[in-house]
């Protein structure tokens, strides 16, 4: 059976990058791109970095069960489009879930064989710099996002896998991702 991977952790711990650092080292892997509501940011792309969506076009996807999974995350809808998965696999490539912590636990009950890595950060101060770093990050978003660190932590118990991301050293966490990818492949 084709494995399906998937990266998750807390806002700002780094897991997009360290997923596109795969991606440039790995063309097998493919990131699957989410769909969601929210705004643009600046140097996203549509159709590369998101799929992006109105409301009444999400909600579309959502009645005609189009979704493996889909959740409301800070206000906006996010979700993982059924069709992009066997997009990817009618590539010959693998499929990368980059996703928070709420797809971890939808997605871990729609896909059989799905290998799930939370990435954690070295420290709540480095997490917080990060956060802080995000273009258009209010201190609004900043606050709610480290209030909701204890409750996301919880799910690194239910992952596969826990790799740290230490500020500095993104080099070491692609690497333990990359091993942990390379030895699920081989069983």
């Amino acid at each position: 059976m084709n494995k399906v991977f998937l990266i998750s952790g807390l806002s700002g711990v780094g897991k997009t990058t360290i997923a596109y650092e795969l991606i440039d080292k790995n063309p097998k892997i493919e990131k699957v791109i989410t769909s969601t509501t929210r705004s643009i940011r600046p140097g996203e792309e549509n159709r590369k970095d998101y799929y992006f969506y109105d409301k009444a076009g999400f909600e579309n996807m959502i009645r005609n069960n189009e979704l493996f999974e889909n959740a409301e995350v800070y206000g906006n809808l996010y979700g993982s489009e059924k069709k992009e998965v066997r997009r990817i696999f009618d590539s010959g490539r693998i499929p990368l879930f980059v996703c928070d912590t709420q797809g971890v636990k939808n997605l871990s009950k729609v896909i059989d064989n799905l290998v799930t890595i939370f990435i954690m950060p070295d420290s709540l101060e480095n997490l917080r710099k990060r956060i802080e770093g995000r273009d258009g990050s209010t201190i609004e978003d900043v606050e709610r996002r480290l209030r909701r660190v204890d409750e996301e932590m919880k799910v690194a118990d239910i992952c596969d896998y826990k790799v740290i991301n230490v500020q500095g050293k993104l080099e070491k966490a692609v690497g333990d991702v990359r091993s942990i990818i390379e030895k699920e492949l081989n069983n």
